[in-house]
């Protein structure tokens, strides 16, 4: 059982399409937001669709996070279809695309950039935080067992690694065509591909079954033997992959921010990034990683060949400087403060 204060305090609901043990960046999130809340004595529900039948909950492995999950079966085919819809809207209104029309008292943002596009397209610029996503530092440090899928792995292999779901904004195919260029060269390297198929794809054909393509073209450039598809990989024994990882990927043609990324700077990790949203954020090219064009798969190829263990070390110090937890929590704090608790209401109190 962990340490956590379970005393009653201010209550916030998380309401989402996925969650924990489900691995995207949205369930990571929030589950790390979680665990930040309720050691600052928070109580913390999480409403979202359900993940798995076989995985126990949070509570049952000792976090006080009440879990309400809904399960796919009793929601309406058209209510799901709805909700695929919305959130291209939310992917679109994030690049520019479309107005941002939303009715909220505040709108957190991964990047200033967002931020900005959104208040260009409407929002009243009193609304816009800026916050970057969170990565729970304990959950990261578990010293769990290496995921079977990986004992495949010769020891002293290269492991090249990507952790993301499938879909049509993700860059897997970039990705592996960059591999088969180099993987005659380094033949004691592999690709390692953590993740499923989207949550949409269950709901609705708005997005390619991403997963099954990139399979085929694995087949296609003859890397079956050097290329493993691990499917989702539990994430509190997440970190193991981090470990055992040389460098970490990520070619999202559209991306809100990366917490992948986030991690493997964490653990100290070089990174190989597309020049997209939250990604180039992260990234300070040549210093702990380097930035390359969506599609650009020569560039992709060779730069997979520079990074260096020393730009891990240059990430793990970016990290600290930029995305530290314990400063990140602070303005969540803020914000849920002065939401829960508006000025008129503190006055009213004193």
């Amino acid at each position: 059982m962990k340490n956590f204060n379970t005393s009653r305090k201010p209550s916030i609901l998380f309401v989402s399409q996925s969650f924990y043990p489900s691995t995207g960046g949205v369930s990571s999130l929030i589950f790390n937001l979680c665990t930040h809340l309720v050691q600052s004595n928070y109580r913390v529900d999480a409403l979202h669709f359900e993940v798995s039948q076989s995985s126990p909950t949070l509570e049952k492995q000792g976090y006080p996070i009440k879990e309400h999950i809904i399960p796919l079966s009793k929601v309406s085919k058209k209510i799901l279809r709805g909700y695929a819809c919305f959130k291209e809207e939310i992917y679109q209104s994030l690049h520019g695309l479309k107005s941002f029309n939303y009715q909220s008292d505040k709108v957190i943002f991964s990047i200033p950039q967002y931020s900005k596009i959104a208040i260009r397209h409407g929002l009243n610029p009193k609304k816009s935080l800026v916050i970057p996503p969170i990565i729970d530092e304990n959950i990261m440090s578990i010293s769990a067992s290496i995921p079977k899928v990986l004992k495949q792995i010769p020891k002293g292999a290269v492991m090249v690694t990507c952790i993301q779901r499938f879909d049509s904004k993700s860059g897997q195919t970039q990705l592996l065509r960059a591999f088969s260029k180099i993987s005659d060269k380094y033949k004691n390297s592999y690709l390692v591909l953590v993740g499923e198929k989207s949550f949409t794809d269950n709901i609705s054909n708005l997005r390619k079954n991403y997963l099954m393509e990139a399979q085929k073209l694995a087949k296609d450039l003859g890397l079956t033997d050097r290329v493993i598809f691990t499917g989702n990989i539990d994430y509190l024994k997440l970190s193991q992959v981090y470990k055992h990882s040389d460098v970490v990927v990520m070619l999202s043609k559209m991306e809100c921010f990366g917490l992948a990324i986030t991690e493997a700077m964490y653990h100290g990790k070089p990174v190989l990034v597309t020049n997209v949203g939250g990604l180039a954020f992260q990234v300070e090219s040549h210093v702990n990683g380097y930035v390359v064009e969506p599609g650009d798969v020569k560039s992709t190829a060779r730069l997979l060949e520079k990074l260096r263990i020393k730009m891990g070390n240059a990430g793990n110090k970016l990290f600290q400087k930029n995305l530290d937890p314990k400063k990140i929590m602070k303005d969540y704090h803020s914000m849920y403060q002065s939401l829960l608790f508006p000025p008129a209401i503190n006055a009213s109190m004193k």
